[in-house]
């Protein structure tokens, strides 16, 4: 489901809703939602630390200030007796009650389930391109891709690069230019980019880079760190064959853009000479992490063995 869809069905409130979903983003949006409806007098809030049967009897109460009492279950796994008492009242709800049910893993039949999924690719784009539309500002949608890339794909660093943004540009276009002075691209970014010229055999291009970390902020040896993260994720997706999905959630719950880009880098190598990189990436941390190195030179000896590793 797509929070748009949601804000509009929400004009229509249903009696029991399950909030669900891979993108936390989207799910906390629409749970704040549903938690406006009533008055903060008019909530009760389970949580695991909390009888879960006590939200049956606060459904019945009436609302004092607003026009609904919202009861939420939050968190909890419900056990047959809560699940059994769920279906009952979701049989004969209270009117003038909203239930939410969030991360429970379950709901009962008739519940409205809300399932949100990441935004990606060129939903992700739109969605940057209307909020920006909203200032009355002319969205480039090249600018619009470049916060999306440098952000990858995230929604919590989208929301918090929008609203640097919308006050610099002031109504003013939202340009490439922009973006770069304003926003500040993520180290996994800065390490797609490298990995674009590792992939190309650019040696030079990978040196330059690896001078401008410290310049601009980056701890090379954090690149470092991400860079054996890539790798390591590369390799799985290339000898499990797992879907981007499934390979994320056994990486970590690493997002679909971050196993997208590693299945990507994956591609350009053979097994064995991926598990040879990832042999030697393990190995200069160790290095670096124990003073027999410098982040500089182990960076300099990874671009070296991930470039002449690859499939050419």
């Amino acid at each position: 489901m797509l929070y748009s869809d949601f804000r509009h069905e929400l004009e229509s409130v249903a009696p029991v809703y399950w909030l669900e979903g891979e993108d936390d983003y989207w799910v906390s949006k629409a749970y704040k939602d549903l938690l406006a409806l009533s008055d903060e007098m008019d909530r009760t809030i389970v949580t695991p630390l909390d009888d879960p049967m006590s939200a049956l009897p606060a459904l019945e109460l009436f609302p004092f200030l607003g026009g609904y009492r919202v009861v939420v279950i939050r968190d909890v796994a419900p056990d047959a007796e809560l699940k059994k008492a769920l279906e009952e009242y979701v049989a004969g709800p209270n009117p003038t009650s909203v239930l939410v049910l969030y991360h429970t893993g379950w709901a009962p039949k008739g519940a409205k389930a809300c399932k949100f999924d990441h935004l990606t690719g060129a939903a992700l784009i739109e969605y940057i391109k209307g909020l920006v539309a909203e200032d009355g500002v002319q969205p480039d949608p090249a600018a619009c891709q470049l916060v999306a890339d440098y952000c990858e794909e995230d929604m919590q660093l989208v929301d918090q690069a929008l609203i640097k943004l919308r006050a610099y540009l002031a109504g003013e276009p939202l340009t490439v230019q922009a973006v770069k002075e304003v926003v500040t691209p993520s180290v996994s970014y800065k390490l797609y980019k490298f990995c674009d010229l590792v992939e190309r055999g650019d040696y030079l291009g990978c040196y330059r880079m690896i001078d401008a970390l410290g310049e601009d902020g980056t701890d090379p040896a954090v690149f470092l760190a991400t860079m054996t993260s890539h790798y390591r994720m590369a390799f799985y997706g290339k000898i499990t064959r797992l879907s981007p999905a499934e390979l994320g959630k056994t990486m970590g719950g690493k997002k679909e853009f971050a196993v997208k880009k590693a299945m990507g880098t994956g591609n350009k190598y053979a097994a064995v000479a991926l598990l040879d990189v990832l042999k030697t990436l393990y190995q200069l941390e160790f290095d670096f992490k124990s003073g027999r190195t410098t982040s500089r030179q182990a960076l300099e000896l990874a671009v070296a063995t991930a470039i002449e590793r690859r499939n050419v």
